[in-house]
């Protein structure tokens, strides 16, 4: 989703919301949501990274499919990071 496209959802959101003022606002949400998907990439990569280091056993395809979620998700992390 695009950043527009996300504003929007979250302003839908809070206009359907029964706790808005408890919420905050659209801001304040952007925020939070900014700071998990962060969290959750950061957690996907070291996941993905413990695959790796953790099993000898995976086959050539399993590896390069870890390898390559390692390297997305790190360099999304590295994007959102700047």
């Amino acid at each position: 989703m695009t950043r527009a496209q996300t504003r929007d959802l979250v302003e839908a959101y809070l206009a359907a919301s029964e706790h808005r003022a408890a919420t905050g606002t659209v801001d304040e949400v952007l925020v939070r949501r900014d700071a998990w998907e962060i969290y959750e990439r950061f957690l996907t990569s070291l996941h993905h990274r413990s695959l790796l280091a953790g099993r000898p056993d995976l086959t050539e395809q399993e590896r390069n499919m870890y390898t390559n979620a390692v390297t997305h998700v790190t360099r999304e992390l590295g994007r959102r990071l700047g």
